[in-house]
């Protein structure tokens, strides 16, 4: 049985500045520290940002959908040239709105379902 390198548990960053060293860099295990808790806190924020942004595009594929229907129903009740592109417009309008969101999630039709449910 061969003894084993280290005894009890392995701090990361002082391993890493080991490493480090051995390749003449010379950082401390506390700018490692920093350095991991800044890029840790800027992955936050950025999931953070996208979660917004993709609630976001659930709310204008909602409203989106909301002016299509309003724009097909004054459509029936008075059908004009103008009023039927209208709809069309509307109509493109959400499309464009879904494909969007769509994307954002990945074209994962169950996420997509999932998302526009939570902004109801």
């Amino acid at each position: 049985m061969t003894p084993t390198r280290y005894s009890g548990t392995v701090n990361a960053y002082e391993w890493l500045a080991s490493e480090l060293r051995k390749r003449g860099v010379q950082a401390s295990t506390d700018q490692l520290e920093v350095r991991a808790a800044a890029i840790r806190e800027r992955k936050r924020l950025d999931a953070t940002a996208a979660v917004g942004h993709v609630k976001d595009l659930a709310v204008a594929v909602k409203k989106a959908k909301r002016a299509a229907e309003v724009a097909e129903s004054l459509w029936r009740l008075s059908p004009t040239a103008g009023r039927r592109k209208a709809v069309a417009d509307a109509y493109a309008t959400r499309s464009e709105a879904k494909a969007e969101l769509l994307e954002a999630c990945c074209q994962d039709q169950s996420l997509y379902a999932a998302v526009l449910r939570s902004v109801s």
